[in-house]
């Protein structure tokens, strides 16, 4: 599922991307939440942080790493580049984020099957 067709469910549904946020980092792979308002309801989803972040910057939302792994693997940056940062990505930003990920490898099968049954659990309210 790419990142553009899933922004589009989620916009269709009424739903928000509140933030993503990367959280930790074992046997050297990442892990993400993605939070989302639905409903006036809140639901956090685990994604691989390639999505996530993908996801984030299409939907306009916040991205947020865990301070204990920023401070164990992030890099020193300027004011000038947090404020930057800060300011989001533009269009062409977005639209570039995503030729870089629709390059990538697709996740396996049974990651997209578990996803579609998280997001259509959520979307009914099942969950």
């Amino acid at each position: 599922m790419t990142a553009e067709f899933t922004a589009n469910l989620l916009r269709a549904a009424g739903t928000t991307v509140a933030r993503v946020h990367i959280a930790a980092l074992r046997t050297d792979t990442f892990y993400a939440t993605v939070t989302l308002h639905i409903n006036g309801k809140t639901a956090e989803v685990d994604a691989r942080p390639s999505d996530a972040l993908a996801l984030a910057a299409l939907m306009g939302a916040p991205i947020t790493v865990d301070d204990t792994l920023m401070t164990a693997t992030g890099i020193a940056v300027s004011e000038a580049q947090i404020a930057m940062l800060g300011r989001g990505l533009d269009e062409q930003g977005a639209k570039l984020a995503s030729e870089i990920l629709a390059s990538m490898s697709p996740p396996p099968i049974d990651e997209v099957e578990r996803a579609y049954h998280e997001l259509r659990a959520l979307l009914t309210n099942k969950r």
